[in-house]
């Protein structure tokens, strides 16, 4: 699989952000997309209320942020003080890249204000409720002022791209064999060393990972593929094949407040979602019944 990837010309991109912008159709890591046309409908979706024209539509929540790994790659802890004092410095690079955050200049030079009584905040009725918005696959070129001179964009959504081929192959290897770095004549690549290529590509450049034991590393997969994949359609997926609805059982958002220069970040729960196991499955249509008189519902619906 690897090997044919290769061969067909596919590859990591060399830049992070080519895979989301107006010519990612271009890119040798794209292999499957959706085109929809030039136009300006995501960007109203998702431009942060309190620019011109935003309307704000995605709020990433605070359990994404936090599965972003710190440069260094330790992993983020609010319980850290001087991790939960900044909680936006020093983060892998693929963060900026898909999350927009209090103090970030987007979508032009002025830095988003997610504080309390902020122009991108509460209490405006329509701001961010996680106290994010989102960046990924948003063309900051694109501006509703009157006589802008980018109006529209092209647009192409991603659904399966080299860098998902490599995650679900380490995540193959490691369930199919013993150990990280196991290697035979068909499979010439270990799961550790497909892991790591994403990690390891320009402008990203994450530490390695480093060996370890079977399950340690599939959490470590997991969260791999939550950041390197967020927005594209994988985590509603993944969830319910590893059997883990439950992780989002509790949602948490960020509640930011200024004094003078000061700003305090606290983490907050916000309402309950519940899940159930039949969320594990679809309900089978009344029609698929009718035709089908042996068919039994499905668990729970």
């Amino acid at each position: 699989m690897i090997g044919q990837a290769a061969e067909l010309g596919y590859k990591l991109d060399g830049n992070f952000n080519n895979l989301f912008g107006a010519q990612n159709n271009n890119s040798k890591e794209v292999i499957f997309y959706i085109p929809t046309g030039s136009n300006n409908d995501f960007e109203k979706k998702n431009f942060p209320f309190g620019v011109i024209g935003g309307q704000t539509s995605t709020c990433p929540t605070e359990n994404l942020v936090s599965a972003f790994e710190m440069r260094d790659g330790s992993k983020f802890d609010w319980s850290n003080a001087e991790m939960s004092a900044d909680p936006y410095a020093n983060r892998d690079p693929r963060f900026y890249m898909t999350i927009v955050h209090n103090g970030m200049p987007w979508p032009a030079d002025k830095p988003v204000e997610i504080f309390d009584g902020g122009a991108n905040a509460r209490p405006l009725p329509n701001a961010t409720k996680t106290g994010y918005y989102l960046r990924k696959y948003v063309n900051k070129s694109i501006s509703f002022e009157p006589g802008a001179p980018t109006a529209n964009a092209n647009h192409n959504w991603v659904l399966f791209r080299y860098a998902e081929v490599l995650l679900n192959y380490a995540e193959a290897m490691v369930n199919a064999y013993d150990g990280v770095e196991y290697t035979n004549e068909k499979c010439g690549m270990s799961a550790l060393e497909a892991v790591n290529l994403i990690r390891k590509r320009t402008g990203v450049d994450m530490p390695a990972l480093p060996v370890m034991g079977n399950e340690e590393f599939l959490e470590r997969v997991k969260n791999e593929r939550r950041v390197e994949m967020a927005f594209e359609g994988q985590r509603f997926w993944d969830i319910r094949r590893w059997k883990e609805l439950d992780v989002n059982e509790v949602v948490y958002g960020v509640h930011i407040e200024k004094n003078g220069s000061e700003l305090r970040y606290e983490k907050f729960e916000l309402p309950i979602r519940p899940m159930d196991d039949k969320m594990y499955f679809y309900p089978i249509s009344d029609q698929e019944k009718y035709k089908n008189d042996n068919l039994i519902q499905n668990p729970g619906w």
